[in-house]
């Protein structure tokens, strides 16, 4: 499974499946749910620039639609099951990147970036409450946040006292440090 969103039009399937000879098994097209105006007339380096699509245990699809400010479970018929909109953290610009579900207690993780304080957010999905967040000075943009077994968070990001610009993976402790 994997997303197409750099330069995706409202014409465009976001998100393919293929089987192991390379068959499409399964695609969602983001228009099917999002084709008012409100969504229709957005473009920032495509129409939806989906980032992140993951296939959940229980069969369902969740899906980061940056330039949305959404990520949205679907089923397998490609319709909405559930969303959550990151403006309400991160502004109407939150640019979410590569949610991630944790199966232990049904939170989400993602990156927040562009005109949001760049931060790693963890929502709990039932109530929509923020349970945790990371940011530090000098942190310019988070690309990527998984949950360790430890407990701990490997965070990508790009860190503004770099002189070339490159990508640090850094680990971070529930409390911060």
């Amino acid at each position: 499974i994997y997303v197409f969103g750099n330069d995706d039009t409202t014409r465009d399937a976001q998100v393919k499946e293929v089987d192991a000879a390379g068959n499409r098994v399964w695609s969602w097209h983001a228009t099917n749910l999002f084709h008012d105006t409100a969504y229709t007339s957005i473009y920032d380096d495509g129409w939806t620039h989906i980032n992140a699509v993951t296939r959940l245990t229980n069969g369902n699809t969740l899906v980061g639609l940056r330039n949305f400010g959404l990520t949205v479970e679907v089923d397998r018929r490609g319709d909405y099951l559930w969303h959550y909109d990151w403006s309400a953290i991160g502004g109407s610009n939150s640019d979410p990147h590569e949610p991630e579900l944790q199966a232990t207690n049904d939170h989400l993780v993602v990156c927040l970036q562009n005109t949001s304080p760049y931060q790693v957010v963890e929502i709990d999905r039932p109530s929509g409450d923020v349970v945790w967040t990371y940011a530090r000075d000098g942190l310019r943009t988070t690309r990527d946040a998984n949950r360790l077994g430890n407990g701990n968070t490997l965070i990508v990001g790009v860190l503004t006292n770099r002189a070339d610009d490159q990508s640090e993976m850094f680990e971070v402790a529930p409390d911060g440090e």
